[in-house]
Parts: C-alpha cells; structure tokens; sequence
C-alpha cells in the first residue's frame, strides 16, 4: 500500500509540474480583440453567447483570418489554435464552427473580407475583418507573459518541494547504509562501524548535534514576548533557513512589466502584484501535499528515512508556515490590487464565490498556525487537538471550492495528493486499530482487555498488554503505539513508547520481589554520611535465565509487553482516576491499541552504546538494554552503559525488574562461559560488559546498623547506585566515552533539560546521539 501510494502520488507530482494547460497566446487574443467589434448576424443582446458567435460567418471568419495572418508558417499550429475556437462552441456540436473546417472558413472568409468600418465599435459587421496587427501583437505578449508567470509559479512551488526532496533523498541514504551494510541481524560476526574520523567529529560537534544557540536549547521552551517558542536543532535550523530563503527569493526573480500592457494598461505596478499574488498561489498550493504528509502518523518517510516522527512534526511546522507565508502573500497581494484601482472594485471581487473561499481558507489557516503555537498547545493539549482537526478540515473545504470554482485543475492536483495522504493515513489507522484489537480467535471476548495497574508508591499508570498479533510479538527498541480509552475519551488517542517486553517464564525468575525496590537489597548511601555516594546492589540469587526465554520472537499470547504511564492533565489524568477505580491491584479495561511505529536507532552499531534515561524516559532506553542483553552475540556493542536518573526511590520500580534481570543473565552468563571454558577472546558473549548506573536524586531512605554505620552488603558486578545527589553527566559520560577507543553512540530519553544537556555533551565530543523526545 506504501509503494502504491508513492507512486499515485509521484504520478501527481509531475502532473503537477509539466507545463500549465492554457489558452493560446494567439487564441486569446484574436477573440480578446474581436470584442472590440460586432461581428454578427444576431442582434446586440445575444452578441456574446455561444448561440450567436458560433453560427456567426463574420465572427467565426475573423477569427480564422487573425490566426492565419499572425501565424503562416504552421497550419498544423493554426489547427491546433482553432480547435480552441470550437471548444467555446463545445455544448453546439451542429453550428457553424463544429460542421465547417477551418479552411473552408478561412477561404471564405478571405473571398468575402472587408475593410474595417469607421464605426465599427457601434456598427454590426456582418462580413469578416482583418483586425490590426499591432492590437493582436500587444493581446499576445499580455497574454504571454501572464500565462509565464502562472507556470512560474508552479515551476517554482515544484521547485522547493525539490530541495524538501533532496533533503529526504540525503536521510534515505544514511539510513540505507545502517540497513544494507551493518544491520546488526545480518550476522552473527558483525563487525561495529569504525571510529570516527576527524572531520566526522567536527561534523558532529559544530552541526549536527548541537542546538542552534550556544546556550544549548532545544527542547526547553524559549520565551518571546510571552510567546513560547522551540528552536530546532542547529542541523535543522539550517535546513529550514534554506527553505524559507528559498521560498522567499522565488517570489522576485522574471517579471516582464511593460506600458502596452493590455489587461493594465500604463500600470507597472498593478501587473507586479498581480504577478506576484498568482505565483505565490501556486508556491502555496504546491506545498500543500508536504503539510499533510509531514503531520500524519503513517508517513512513509519515516521508514524511508529512519527519521523520528519529531522531526517530520518540524518539518511540518515549517511546511505549514511557508504555504501559510504564500497564501497571505497572495491574498494580499489581490487586496491591494483591488484597493489600488478603488475600494468599491475590491469590494465587487467578493461576489465571486471562488473568492470568499478563498478568504475563508486564509483566514483559516491564519488561525491554525497562531493557536498551534506552544503557548495552547503546551498547556491545554486536548482542546488545541480538538480546535486544529476541525479547523484543518473546514481550511481544506475552503482550498477546495477555491479552486473548484475556477476550474483550476493544476491546483486540484495539489488538493488531490493531499486529500489522498490524509485519506490514506485515516484508512491506515483504522486497520491498524481494527487488526490488533479486534479479537476473533480468543473466543472469551472480541476486543482487548489490558492489564492496568498503579505501581505502588507512585502516580505511574501501567498497562500489560498481550503481545498476540503479528507486528507487537517481537521484541523492537524504540517504537510506540497510541492508546484509545472507550470509557475515558473514545476519540482521543495519545503515543505511549513500549517500555519492556515479558514472558512468564522470565518474569517467575526475577531477582527482585515485583513489589520490593532496588533498595530492599541495597546498601544505602546518604550524602550527609558519607562521602562516597556510590554503592552497589547485592544479588540474593544466582540463578541464571536461559536466553531462549528471552530471545523468542515467535509469536504467542504468552508475551507481554508494558506501557508506563504518568498523568499529566486531560485524558491522562482521567485515565488515572479510572484506574484507581479498580482497586489496589488493579484490573482489567478495554483499550484499543494502534501501531506500532517508530523505529530503532542504529545505537547498538557501535562499539560503545550509551543509555541515558531521565524518570519515565526509561521506557525509550530499557528496551534497547533487553536487545543487546539478550541478543549479545548478534550485536556490534561490546560495551553497553546504562544510565537512570529518577527522583524517589519508589519510582525505582518503573523498570527495576527489567534491569535486575538483564544484570542477573549477563552476570550469569560469564559465569557459565568460565565454569565450562569457553571464555576466550573469539566469544562475543564473554567480551560484552554491561555498566549501569542509576542516581535517586531526591532519596532520603538510610538504612544503619548498631554500630551507626552503613549497611555493607555483597556487591553485584556491573551495577552502580547513587542516592540522595544528582550526577555529573559531563564528567560520568565523558570518562565512559575518552576511554573507549573504538566508535560510541548516545542515546537518551527523559526531561527536557536533561535532554539539552546530554545533547551538549555529544556534540561536545563530537559522537553520534540519537534522541527520544516525544515533543510534538
């Protein structure tokens, strides 16, 4: 369906972009200056309808004649010319000008021409004229220029949908390469992407990881005049700054402005905004078809690309505000050339129906792009939801009638495409909601039941899910799936990252009680009494899980997989409330799941991979610790470093099972290598090294014994713990990535700030980071 949709729509694309279909220069303006006479055998009051014209041997005759004196050399061209005549006289189909050829009527219109009479202006002419030369000439360099001017416009809107293209054309490569050469299942002996070189690294750390101003802001919302903005990362930043210079410059280059102007005659100015105003038209409606595919979940540039829905939210931002800069040019532009001739001939446009509609869609769009700003969006995301669809669709209604009205099918095939891309992402979404929820092999219930719980302690909603469709069995780091709710909002859907994937046979070997925190075995530290914050988990078993548990991909309604879920405002904080309503341990509810999407970052290419996650931000990283725990030996990374940071020691539980058990099976593992012998330097299994190390920033749980001392207990290889103090993530991460000699990779998910920083970081050594953020 994908590659059907490219297609139809590539095939709109150059439909588009090939010359405009237009009346003849010489076409129109033969029958432009044959109004300047009465050429006919119908009385004045029907002169001008097909019924008189098209029957009418004076007017059909000089038309022949004008075609044939200004064009001799062609008569193929002459042909072609007067098939446009005959389409005026298309709903005649027995008159003169659709029953007699061109030649018969050239001939005797040339036996039959008379002079052109002093009167003629008021006088009926009843035999055929030869018009003045010097009139057609002025009608079609008018014309021409015109008709150039139209086809400008659409030249030029293709042209930024070109560079839009070469940009994407740029991402499908560098996700082609991670794909075709070091996809990490291709072998089992796959070899990790070299060190960067140099000028990689500068690459990196001056364009494509830093935030656009040095004070290294990005996700954190900026403050104009009270307005909230959000700056693009600096690599973005200059894409755009090439887009909107491009869409800007195309507005003033190849206009043609002369006196003997027959539509505004002795006024340069009047033909500079009219130019202006229909090619800034053209530029908007081409741009259109980016707009509504940049927003939509199920946009195959994603896939192509390996880009995150974040930044194709950018690059509809941006998409949105240059259509939006086009179509304000535009309708200003018409303003002032009404107002420019009098008020009351701009008053007149608007009884034009094409052209209320017009207005309306502008005006529309107006209102789209200042209520997306962050300012509503941030703090009442539900109502900014409802108010952007509805009017999104009554904007589509009013390009539509737009251009309807004028017949203009160039700009209907904009509409067409983006019409499609908006059909095709509903249609898109409804099947996957129908295929993953709707149950008709359980037999027990025809929708999905999930599991839903408030962990203990915490104001964190979790959901289990059964993984028992195509599509969600298998284990995929960093992609998400949107939740409907039928008794919370039905028509509201939010994205939620899958957190971590289980199987009973997992879960009943945990290392950690579901219920206890990394610190019912942990030697607690404070930071009032000592001076070494730093302690380490102690193991209560041994036990080692088998990898055939873990690596299963077959799919099974015994694998599960988690959504965490924090309230904020809206359906989320309802959702909590309904939760509660189900007791201590929770229940089960009706939920309808949709995707998944996104896609997995190439993290676990390179020899070094670090995580870092910020509170519920584990959900982003906990999944790429099970891929290479229990896929090491398919991996490049032989080096894994896990970082959490959380506020309370409750919120622990979020994923600390998850983590216990990846520690326990690498521990477990090495163990068994060196008990049967196989630890040797050709095993990739007994060569990877896990580090994790998790920060409870605002702890203030101790645990001393009789001598007031802290608890010492056995320490657990591989995990780091830290209460009551925040980290130094520039000091904690550049050691991890100076010592590393081979190629390193960052990946983080958390809070916005924390987000910044850790971006600051990569770009400081210049490494490659990849980001989960979620901020549209």
């Amino acid at each position: 369906m994908n590659i059907l949709f490219s297609f139809t729509f590539l095939i709109l694309f150059l439909q588009c972009t090939l010359a405009r279909i237009q009346v003849p220069p010489l076409t129109s303006a033969c029958e432009t200056v044959s109004e300047n006479y009465l050429l006919s055998n119908c009385t004045k009051s029907v002169y001008f309808t097909p019924e008189c014209q098209c029957n009418s041997p004076s007017w059909l005759g000089s038309l022949a004649l004008c075609i044939s004196d200004n064009d001799e050399n062609d008569l193929g061209e002459q042909q072609r010319y007067w098939s446009y005549v005959q389409s005026f006289c298309v709903t005649l189909p027995d008159s003169l000008a659709n029953t007699v050829s061109m030649q018969s009527i050239l001939t005797n219109a040339t036996n039959n021409v008379i002079p052109v009479p002093a009167n003629a202006s008021t006088d009926i002419i009843y035999a055929p004229i030869r018009f003045p030369k010097e009139d057609v000439l002025a009608v079609v360099k008018t014309v021409n220029e015109f008709n150039k001017q139209l086809q400008y416009g659409i030249d030029y809107g293709a042209a930024t949908c070109a560079f839009v293209f070469g940009v994407l054309v740029l991402g499908m490569l560098n996700n082609l390469f991670h794909h075709s050469f070091t996809w990490r299942y291709t072998s089992t002996k796959q070899k990790p992407l070299p060190p960067s070189s140099s000028w990689m690294k500068s690459i990196r750390r001056h364009i494509i990881n830093p935030s656009l101003f040095f004070n290294g802001v990005h996700l954190q919302n900026a403050s104009w005049f009270g307005i909230l903005v959000s700056y693009p990362t600096r690599l973005e930043s200059i894409m755009i700054f090439f887009f909107v210079v491009l869409n800007v410059i195309l507005i003033f280059p190849n206009y043609d402005l002369f006196l003997e102007n027959t539509y505004w005659p002795d006024d340069l100015s009047a033909q500079l905004g009219r130019y202006i105003s229909d090619r800034s038209g053209e530029m908007a409606f081409a741009q259109l078809p980016m707009v509504y595919l940049f927003g939509g979940r199920n946009n195959i540039l994603i896939w192509l690309t390996g880009w995150s829905y974040d930044r194709f939210i950018v690059a509809h931002k941006w998409a949105s505000r240059m259509m939006m800069f086009h179509a304000i040019v535009h309708s200003a532009g018409y303003t002032w050339c009404g107002v420019h001739v009098s008020f009351e001939t701009y008053k007149s446009y608007f009884q034009d129906l094409y052209f209320v509609w017009g207005v309306v869609a502008t005006v529309l769009g107006g209102f789209i792009l200042l209520l997306a700003l962050p300012n509503l969006r941030r703090s009442c995301y539900d109502l900014f939801l409802y108010i952007h669809i509805i009017l999104v669709l009554l904007f589509t209604v009013g390009c539509w009638y737009h251009v309807k009205l004028l017949d203009d099918q160039e700009n209907l095939m904009w509409l067409y495409a983006s019409i499609a891309i908006w059909a095709f992402d509903r249609v898109a979404r409804f099947v996957r909601v129908a295929y993953y929820n709707i149950m008709l092999a359980t037999g027990h219930r025809l929708l999905r039941k999930v599991k839903a719980d408030i962990l203990p302690g915490t104001d964190c909603i979790r959901f289990r899910v059964e993984s028992n469709k195509v599509g969600l069995s298998r284990r995929v780091p960093g992609v998400f799936v949107y939740i409907y709710v039928p008794q919370v909002y039905f028509w509201q859907s939010h994205p939620f990252t899958i957190a971590s994937w289980h199987q009973p046979s997992l879960d009943k070997q945990s290392i950690i009680p579901s219920d206890a925190g990394f610190y019912g075995t942990t030697a607690i530290t404070s930071p009032t009494n000592m001076d070494n914050k730093k302690t380490v988990l102690s193991s209560t078993s041994n036990s080692s899980i088998s990898t055939s548990s873990n690596t299963s991909s077959s799919s099974s309604s015994d694998h599960t997989f988690d959504l965490l879920i924090r309230p904020q405002q809206g359906m989320t904080k309802k959702l909590y409330e309904t939760v509660q309503q189900l007791g201590p341990g929770g229940g089960d509810m009706y939920v309808l799941i949709e995707g998944p999407y996104g896609h997995t970052h190439p993290v676990l290419q390179y020899d070094t991979a670090i995580l870092v996650g910020g509170g519920v931000g584990c959900t982003a990283t906990v999944p790429y610790l099970q891929e290479a725990v229990y896929n090491m030996n398919k991996i490049a990374t032989r080096h894994l470093v896990f970082v959490w940071v959380v506020q309370q020691d409750d919120q622990l539980c979020w994923a600390q099972n998850d983590i216990q058990d990846c520690l326990s099976h690498v521990n477990a593992k090495k163990k068994q290598q060196t008990a049967i012998g196989e630890e040797d330097s050709a095993s990739k299994e007994s060569s990877f090294v896990l580090d994790v190390s998790i920060y409870v920033t605002r702890s203030t749980r101790v645990e001393i014994d009789g001598d007031g001392k802290i608890k010492k207990n056995e320490q657990q290889e591989g995990l780091t713990m830290t209460f009551g103090t925040r980290p130094d993530l520039d000091k904690l991460l550049g050691q991890y990535i100076e010592m590393d000699q081979g190629s390193v990779a960052l990946l983080h998910c958390g809070p916005d700030r924390m987000s910044d920083q850790i971006r600051h970081i990569s770009a400081h050594h210049g490494i490659a980071y990849f980001e989960e953020a979620f901020n549209w």
